[in-house]
């Protein structure tokens, strides 16, 4: 239970700053900062979450890290695939 109250703000913080973050890098914000249509990626973020601890793994979360692979053009999830294939 301790884990569950210390787990829940630190995710609920990582995930909008990281999508800041990468959006940034990868210039998906608007002229103010914000990056359009955000509820997207926080649900899918959110859902990844969830579905990691369902099954006792780690969470699966966006990482700030993200942003070193848009910043060398990558900015698809094909990247994310081949990546995920060559540690196989």
């Amino acid at each position: 239970p301790a884990a569950l109250f210390y787990l829940t703000p630190v995710l609920a913080v990582a995930a909008p700053l990281a999508l800041i973050g990468v959006g940034a890098e990868a210039g998906y914000l608007d002229k103010d900062g914000n990056l359009p249509d955000a509820q997207r990626p926080l649900l899918i973020d959110s859902l990844g979450a969830v579905a990691g601890g369902a099954v006792s793994a780690s969470s699966a979360t966006s990482y700030i890290e993200s942003a070193a692979g848009v910043a060398a053009g990558g900015r698809t999830g094909l990247v994310a695939v081949v990546t995920g294939a060559l540690f196989l």
